[in-house]
């Protein structure tokens, strides 16, 4: 069986386009890397919305062509990503929470105007922060 010019032209073009896509998408995951520094989960926000925005191009391109088990994992894709989505929105408000308590104990503490700057900021990066002094 021989295989025509046609068809390694056509088979190469549809390869280098993926592989495109795959480096255009590895520069995107590398840039939100530098950009966040992800106190606040944004780079899973960021991780979640391409592949929602992936997913919904991919029903889009598929349109009335999608078969019914595809259509059942896309949905339980999609539910994975709806639920991971509100786990860390609820894991960010918690932990918002949970530092706005602790600055309210700390100014507690440290009301009066005695206390040493040093303290105080010893205290942050302990309570707050994680960061302790070596």
């Amino acid at each position: 069986m021989r295989i025509s010019k046609t068809a390694a032209w056509r088979h190469g073009k549809d390869f280098e386009e993926r592989l495109e896509r795959v480096r255009i998408a590895t520069e995107q995951a590398k840039a939100l890397a530098e950009g966040a520094d992800d106190d606040e989960g944004d780079m899973n926000e960021a991780l979640i919305r391409m592949v929602q925005t992936r997913t919904f191009e991919v029903l889009m391109e598929l349109g009335d062509d999608i078969k019914p088990g595809d259509l059942n994992k896309i949905g339980l894709l999609t539910a994975r990503l709806t639920r991971a989505s509100v786990k860390a929105k609820e894991w960010k408000q918690d932990m918002r929470k949970r530092a706005e308590a602790k600055l309210a104990e700390l100014e507690d503490e440290f009301s009066d105007n005695k206390a040493d700057p040093r303290a105080i900021l010893k205290r942050v990066r302990e309570d707050i922060y994680g960061l302790y002094d070596e």
